[in-house]
């Protein structure tokens, strides 16, 4: 088990702010409300965010309490070129919409899989 600091460090966070994306450094000991405070950009609650791990087997989405709606999915597809990108997703990257939370700081299981980032560059979503 590791201590909550130590999962923050192993992920790399991304949000959308007034429709922009943001892309934390990596390596922040921050959570997503802390990171927000820091920039002053207010509450997480209602924006979507998301991270991937340092090795880049996942990137995850969600809104509020961990969830995914249709908007948010498709928002998070409209930003995903640029998250491929920034982040240097690749090919084998799963995506994941919504977490289910636990009391572990591992990272938590997805509600949705949708897939790899190579299946939407062959058959992207828009």
């Amino acid at each position: 088990m590791i201590t909550e600091s130590e999962f923050h460090r192993s992920r790399q966070m991304f949000a959308v702010v007034n429709s922009r994306l943001k892309i934390a450094l990596p390596d922040i000991p921050e959570s997503h409300q802390e990171w927000f405070d820091r920039r002053g950009w207010g509450s997480i609650e209602g924006h979507l965010r998301g991270y991937t791990d340092k090795n880049r087997k996942h990137v995850s989405f969600y809104v509020d309490d961990f969830q995914a709606t249709c908007l948010l999915r498709n928002e998070f597809f409209l930003h995903l070129p640029k998250l491929i990108e920034c982040l240097g997703l690749h090919e084998n990257t799963m995506i994941g919409g919504g977490e289910i939370p636990d009391e572990s700081n591992v990272i938590w299981k997805p509600r949705r899989v949708y897939g790899t980032v190579g299946h939407y560059m062959k058959y992207p979503y828009y």
